[in-house]
């Protein structure tokens, strides 16, 4: 699904950029690597319907991944100061913290088979997308002072780009366990090759 796409198709990662002396040029560039990519396999799902489903019980839909993210690097750009003005409040609550299996989890009802709905697909893309804008901006007109440290405002940029990179992980694997007559291969996507090689086995002699 190209539509869940606020950048480009990307199948390639940068290099994490050096906290101790990278460039705000490098930083935006290593930010859009790191969104397109999440988006990029998301565009694996076939229709929208497959975002609401729970490839795993004890994960939610795949609609929250897919918004989560953008929502992490609101609230830390937020607490960082960096911005001043939520994009969306009841986003920002309900795709800010993932399944806690404790029984008070709120979502616990719909990943038994409740009827939690989910904001709209469209919504979420228009969330992603206004998103990348601000971070965007927020790099561009940040002044950076080197190193990054935990106490530097940059730092927030940093976790949001490293959280979102650690569900690169989340996501794909939610997206293996999917049935796979809803999923499609997106475009230039390689699949690995199905030749194991030559088995080489080891004799043990005393």
């Amino acid at each position: 699904m190209k539509s869940v796409l606020t950048g480009k198709l990307c199948l390639t990662s940068l290099k994490p950029c050096n906290l101790g002396k990278c460039t705000k040029e490098e930083v935006l560039e290593y930010f859009e690597n790191t969104y397109d990519l999440d988006e990029t396999i998301f565009s694996a799902l076939k229709d929208e319907s497959s975002f609401y489903l729970c490839p795993d019980r004890l994960r939610l839909p795949l609609i929250f991944y897919y918004c989560h993210p953008s929502v992490v690097y609101i609230n830390k750009l937020l607490i960082a100061g960096l911005i001043k003005e939520q994009v969306n409040p009841r986003f920002e609550t309900l795709f800010e913290t993932g399944v806690d299996e404790m029984s008070w989890d709120d979502t616990e009802n719909y990943r038994m088979g409740g009827s939690f709905n989910w904001p709209r697909l469209l919504e979420c893309v228009e969330y992603r997308r206004k998103v990348r804008a601000i971070v965007r901006k927020v790099i561009q007109e940040t002044p950076l002072e080197l190193p990054v440290t935990v106490d530097n405002p940059w730092w927030a940029i940093f976790m949001g780009l490293e959280h979102e990179r650690i569900h690169l992980e989340t996501s794909s694997v939610l997206i293996r366990q999917m049935p796979i007559h809803l999923l499609q291969r997106p475009p230039s996507w390689k699949y690995a090759s199905s030749n194991i090689g030559q088995c080489i086995c080891l004799s043990l002699t005393s």
